[in-house]
């Protein structure tokens, strides 16, 4: 599960600059039913669907850019990009007696959600990148609110594509349940 917000500024460069933030809640159970019922009761509400799942990654594009006015125009400097993403996934605080089947299963599951979580960052990542590319082609406009209003618009289509990415990924893996998330064998 997974949301991708943009957040506009100004300031200098041309790159994409990443940060990653992983975070747990814990969960306690001794059997599969009692797992299942604290990662339902726990698990985090978001994404783009508002729904609870396992797992959650937010990814949020900052970008700031210069720019100055020329004899007839507003023209781009340089642009800068971050995106920021904050994962949260679920800590087992094991009971100290408990089934080794248990154990291997919810090392499968928490694997197999790891794994459709750093999906969703790499969509970050990626959409990162996009929104970079699309504003480097945002090079003037008559004045500079113009060029402001031409840069966000690009970048706003260029979320709203990731976005749907997203959505697109967990409707296709449903949440990831396809392809693993999940404690029953």
């Amino acid at each position: 599960m997974a949301a991708l917000c943009l957040v506009a500024g100004t300031a200098a460069a041309g790159e994409v600059t990443v940060t990653e933030r992983i975070e747990y809640y814990t969960v306690r159970g001794s059997s599969v039913a009692e797992l299942g019922a604290a990662l339902a009761r726990s698990g985090p509400i978001g994404g783009l669907v508002e729904r609870r799942g396992s797992g959650h990654t937010v990814a949020q594009l900052t970008w700031q850019h210069t720019a100055y006015a020329h004899e007839h125009d507003c023209r781009i400097d340089a642009v800068q990009l971050a995106v920021a993403t904050r994962t949260l996934l679920p800590h087992w605080e094991q009971p100290k007696r408990v089934d080794r089947g248990l154990v291997r299963r919810w090392e499968s599951m928490l694997a197999a959600l790891k794994r459709h979580e750093d999906r969703h960052r790499e969509l970050g990542r990626e959409a990162g990148d996009a929104v970079l590319q699309a504003l480097r082609e945002v090079t003037t406009a008559a004045d500079c609110d113009a060029l402001r209003r031409r840069i966000d618009s690009a970048a706003r289509r260029v979320v709203r594509r990731f976005r749907a990415a997203n959505r697109r990924f967990d409707r296709e893996t449903d949440f990831g349940i396809r392809d693993g998330v999940r404690l029953d064998p």
